[in-house]
């Protein structure tokens, strides 16, 4: 089959880089058309109880997530030069397109008793003009005797004060959100500089937006280092820059295809989309190392240009194609997650990975017959004299020490389980980003000064029209307020029962002492001129209860403490609610942006647990269709699987959690890890026929023919992925780091374990299954074509 690709490949060479070259060109049209994600990540399947409960709340209540919070530390704030900018800071913003509304200490709100209409009559607190600084003392004083405001809009102890900007939410998933949030942003700076006071920004529209401006940014940044890296590495491995130029043009290629695919299959730019462009150009360069040296290798043998170019086809064909198959599979897997964002990174990254593979299959050859036949210095670095010690050394472990060998690997296979154990699992929201960013710093902020920021919603159906206002119902809802003051990771809650007790210390004109639930007797005065109050333009119990007045809203904000922190809190609390409100009688759960991002990350975790084992079983397959032998499969599973152990082991020394992020880090791991097994095999079985099935031969045989190329191309991947550790995302730099350990134990056990077993498991692995493999192995009899073939090839030359 091989011999006749190469012949297809080598006869229509001028051709087929035609068709790549102007497919490309329209690729790189079609690739600027690539666009970011603004969207707030789905993990959930949109069957999952807890998605449809978020989704119940948002048609009932609306958008909870669309809130820009900017936050001030000023003890003079009640100071007119102080309070009058910040008022003006407020009217400034209102003026942005894209801003719903304003929420600030300067734009509260009060009832006012009408007793002539008997109503209550909403009134701002400090009105448009406050004449005198003894007026505006006045006023902070009655905004300090509404105790719904406490701890929700400002705290008084430590001096802090917030604004809280409302999105369109119809803008909030869109590229318009960055503009709006820039205008923000900057507009705030403004003041901040002209006040000489620092702000705090946060809010998952900030959150999302910066983010999403880094992935952008490092985007670019990492294309740029991972060409520069192999750029480095392959100049210094063939001192010959016809050859890097080969390969660079190679990746460059798969770097545009990727962005196409994004585009033809209608994803955008994720964080993890974002990272393959970096990612394929170094996985792409052992391609090119296996092969331009197989090329050299073959050249130097016998001089016919051709010919070499043939065998090569030939001779890596298979193995690159199956380590490209097993690699795709390991991305591929991620398809199986129900994850969007898993799924769409599983799609690109395979295709593209088979990309690479048929990209090089048609491009180094044909470009390389194009080319003057390479010269002695251009196949010198085959002859490297510190490689082939490194290798000697290890042909005398696999022949004189494997005992020793042995007892190290259990010891260190023992000590990586022993760190597996101590692995914690957890999950933040603005979990990747260094603890001295930023965005996390004023996350920190706003949760020491109010409790938390994340939404965290408690909604109560009464199953009854009206059934929200009954006094017993609200009392229910003050006492549940009350019990979760044990858990300080909640915020100050805001709910009905709040805004009856609020508009009950207006009723009775404002005493602080009044800020509680009517009695039965009052609650036909209160309700009443709440009823008469509707038809208010800013109608404050809107927010708190649905139109039908059945459905009732207690809205916390949350402390970003972790997936499994908020597990348990959630239980806590559902378990509080229902203690309040028999499921017999009320139908309650608990929601909000955290609650959903919990329940998918854990979602995701277990997915992605899934996704590995069918990576592990997948490529397993693949394996035992290409050596036809299940007990070769087990064995080669062994130095793939160390390596994986050795990883989790530092996860757990380290204390680096164990969160979607990491787990990812596994199944991209192993499939590019089974990569140098399937090269060494293959050699392997090739080196079994020349030399009769002497076992020990062949084995030291192969780690000499591939070992070099096995090292350089690990010395690619380990410090292409080396790269990410300069990313801003801890889950980024933790993947780069991961992998390029894994990658780099796994060189070591495919060229010193799995020989090893090779040698102490002769007779029982290397059966009459492996030796009749079901790709075939190179014949020395075919070379009748080949010579054909050379001649075809110097007649078109001539012509």
């Amino acid at each position: 089959m091989w011999t006749k690709i190469a012949g297809l490949i080598l006869r229509n060479r001028i051709p087929i880089l035609s068709v790549v070259l102007i497919s490309t060109i329209a690729m790189v049209f079609v690739a600027q058309k690539a666009q970011m994600s603004y969207s707030l990540v789905q993990m959930l399947p949109e069957d999952d109880s807890i998605f449809l409960e978020h989704v119940h709340f948002q048609e009932t209540f609306g958008e909870e997530a669309n809130l820009f919070a900017i936050g001030i530390e000023d003890k003079d704030f009640f100071e007119m030069s102080h309070f009058k900018a910040w008022r003006q800071l407020v009217s400034e913003l209102k003026t942005i397109d894209g801003v719903k509304s304003v929420t600030s200490t300067t734009e509260l709100v009060m009832l006012q008793k009408d007793t002539a209409l008997k109503n209550f009559k909403v009134v701002p607190i400090f009105p448009e003009h406050v004449q005198s600084q003894a007026k505006l003392d006045s006023l902070s004083q009655l905004l300090k005797s509404l105790p719904i405001y406490k701890g929700l809009i400002y705290n008084d102890s430590l001096h802090i004060y917030v604004m809280t900007v409302s999105i369109d939410k119809e803008r909030l998933n869109t590229e318009e959100r960055v503009h709006i949030i820039e205008q923000i942003h900057e507009r705030a700076e403004l003041f901040s500089q002209s006040q000489n006071n620092k702000l705090y920004y946060s809010g998952l529209p900030y959150i999302r937006t910066e983010v999403s401006k880094k992935v952008k940014k490092e985007l670019s940044m990492f294309i740029g280092l991972a060409g520069l890296v192999v750029l480095i590495i392959l100049f210094i491995l063939f001192r010959n820059y016809k050859a890097v130029a080969v390969a660079i043009s190679l990746v460059s290629i798969s770097v545009v295809w990727t962005f196409a695919t994004v585009v033809l299959f209608d994803f955008e730019i994720t964080i993890l989309t974002g990272m393959l462009p970096p990612l394929l150009i170094v996985i792409g360069v052992p391609n090119s190392i296996f092969m331009i040296n197989k090329y050299l290798q073959e050249y130097s043998m016998h001089g016919n240009k051709i010919k070499a170019l043939q065998r090569t086809i030939k001779k890596t064909g298979s193995a690159i194609f199956m380590t490209n198959l097993t690699t795709a599979a390991g991305f591929g897997t991620f398809i199986i997650t129900n994850s969007d964002i898993l799924v769409e990174f599983g799609i690109v990254a395979s295709i593209n990975v088979m990309g690479v593979f048929v990209f090089s299959l048609l491009i180094i050859p044909t470009v390389y017959s194009l080319m003057p036949p390479p010269r002695v210095h251009h196949h010198k670095h085959l002859d490297n004299s510190i490689i082939d010690k490194m290798i000697d050394q290890l042909i005398n472990i696999t022949e004189s020490h494997r005992n020793l060998l042995y007892v190290i690997t259990v010891m260190v296979v023992a000590l990586g389980i022993y760190g597996i154990s101590r692995i914690q699992s957890t999950g933040y929201i603005v979990d990747d980003l260094p603890k001295d960013d930023p965005i996390y710093t004023d996350l920190k902020f706003f949760e020491k000064s109010f409790g938390g920021l994340m939404p965290f919603e408690i909604v109560i159906d009464t199953k009854k029209e009206k059934g929200a206002l009954k006094l017993s119902t609200l009392k229910k809802v003050d006492q549940l307020q009350k019990d979760l003051k044990i858990h300080p990771e909640l915020s100050e809650p805001i709910s009905m029962s709040n805004g009856v007790k609020f508009a009950r210390q207006s009723f009775f004109n404002n005493r602080t002492s009044q800020y509680k639930l009517p009695s039965e007797q009052e609650r036909n005065f209160v309700f009443s001129y709440l009823a008469r109050s509707k038809t208010e333009k800013n109608n404050f119990l809107s927010s708190f209860i649905d139109s039908t007045e059945r459905i009732i809203r207690i809205s916390y904000k949350v402390q970003d403490i972790g997936t499994l922190p908020m597990q348990k809190l959630h239980a806590e609390v559902q378990n509080t609610v229902d203690s309040l409100f028999p499921k017999d009688q009320f139908y309650t759960y608990v929601t909000g942006t955290s609650v959903v991002y919990t329940k998918g990350t854990s979602y995701l975790m277990k997915n992605l647990f899934s996704s590995l084992a069918f990576a592990i079983v997948l490529i397993s397959l693949f394996m035992a269709l290409m050596f036809r032998s299940w007990r070769m499969v087990l064995i080669s599973l062994i130095p793939n699987m160390i390596p994986q152990i050795i990883t989790a082991g530092l996860m757990g020394y380290f204390d680096i959690p164990l969160k979607p992020s990491t787990i990812l880090i596994f199944s991209i791991a192993f499939g590019i890890s089974v990569d140098d097994t399937i090269h060494f095999l293959s050699k392997y079985r090739q080196e079994l026929k020349l030399y009769n099935w002497d076992i020990g031969k062949s084995v030291h045989a192969a780690i000499k023919e591939v070992g070099t190329s096995m090292f350089y191309t690990s010395v690619v991947l380990f410090f292409g992925f080396s790269i990410f550790i300069w990313s801003d995302f801890g889950g980024t730099v933790a993947l780069g780091l991961l992998i390029s350990i894994t990658l780099f134990f796994a060189m070591i056990t495919n060229l010193v374990v799995l020989p090893s077993l090779l040698l102490t498991l002769e007779k029982l692995i290397t059966t009459k299954a492996f030796k009749e493999p079901l790709l075939s192995i190179f014949d020395e009899e075919e070379d009748i074509e080949l010579e054909h073939l050379a001649l075809d090839a110097k007649e078109e030359d001539i012509k």
